[in-house]
């Protein structure tokens, strides 16, 4: 039986997306977390690609519930980046802020129902030289506003309810972060271990891991 079972939502980012080399900061997480426990700790990495927090929501209670067989410690929720896309053709984002807020609550709420800590990490911000628009969709804009926009929400809802945040945007904005952006977006393999050592170390420092 493991002692510690840790599950990890989000989109692309923590799918892995850009990381040929070891598949992401979820998946590096996953194989730290196994070797430092003796492999006692298990680490669930269920990003998906495009997911937004509408998205996650529809899942989110059955991917929980199939892992229930042993007791869930943490669940770690990294989105809101599809949330800020602004749509050019529909002139809105992808997610209004109001009904943003209201998915991050009830993300909250229903990690709540599982978990003993929940944990939330932030957007990172992006080069909008590069994301006006997107690389691989014309219609999708990302900037720094939005994505700051989403962070800041994100943060708020989780002091209001008294849950972990891991705020990157700020920690990344105080570096030469574009260099650790693959498309503009979505991180480096170097950016991905970057993420990682942040959310270990929390991890770590909260006694979660």
């Amino acid at each position: 039986m493991k002692d510690n079972v840790i599950v990890v939502f989000g989109d692309s980012i923590a799918w892995g997306a850009n990381d040929s080399e070891h598949g992401g900061w979820a998946e590096l997480l996953k194989n730290f977390a196994a070797k430092k426990t003796g492999y006692w700790t298990a680490v669930y990495p269920l990003g998906i690609s495009g997911d937004t927090s509408g998205d996650l929501l529809k899942r989110f209670v059955t991917e929980c519930e199939a892992r229930s067989s042993y007791p869930i410690n943490t669940v770690i929720i990294a989105i809101g980046s599809g949330d800020s896309d602004y749509l050019k053709k529909e002139e809105r984002l992808r997610t209004p802020p109001e009904k943003f807020v209201e998915n991050i609550q009830m993300l909250i709420d229903l990690a709540q129902g599982f978990a003993k800590a929940v944990i939330f990490v932030g957007l990172l911000p992006c080069d909008d030289a590069r994301t006006m628009p997107v690389s691989w969709n014309p219609n999708n804009y990302n900037t720094n506003k939005s994505a700051k926009s989403n962070n800041d929400i994100i943060k708020d809802v989780c002091k209001k309810n008294g849950v972990l945040f891991i705020d990157l945007f700020s920690e990344w904005m105080k570096t030469d972060y574009k260099k650790l952006l693959d498309d503009g977006i979505h991180p480096t393999t170097e950016g991905h271990q970057k993420i990682f050592e942040t959310v270990s170390s929390f991890l770590i420092k909260n006694k979660l891991l």
